[in-house]
């Protein structure tokens, strides 16, 4: 039987039956944790690309993305959605769904 995730675990995976999920990478630094010298760090943070995971039915595929320099959260996914799917271009395939390894990060 399956059961609701609780906050803050990982939704069980679906491996059945045909579905698109994205998964979107926070930044690995958050801007407004920087002083504006810190120059390189300050670039990389402000950036608006981010690293994502897409399943689309059997297939997944992985890349970076422009999202714009916000903090991305479920309230801008009407902003985020078509962004996601003009720029799906950019992803490579990763692998088969059924073969996402236990050691990735998504």
């Amino acid at each position: 039987p399956s059961s609701t995730p609780e906050m803050g675990e990982a939704p069980p995976r679906v491996t059945q039956g045909y579905n698109q999920t994205y998964i979107i990478k926070r930044r690995s630094v958050d801007p407004e944790d920087l002083k504006e010298d810190d120059a390189k760090e300050w670039d990389d943070a402000k950036g608006g690309d981010r690293k994502v995971f897409f399943r689309c039915g059997n297939w997944c595929y992985s890349g970076s993305v422009y999202l714009g320099h916000d903090n991305v959260s479920l309230k801008d996914m009407p902003r985020v959605i078509p962004l996601l799917q003009r720029q799906q271009n950019k992803l490579s395939f990763t692998c088969n769904a059924q073969k996402v390894p236990a050691s990735s990060a998504y």
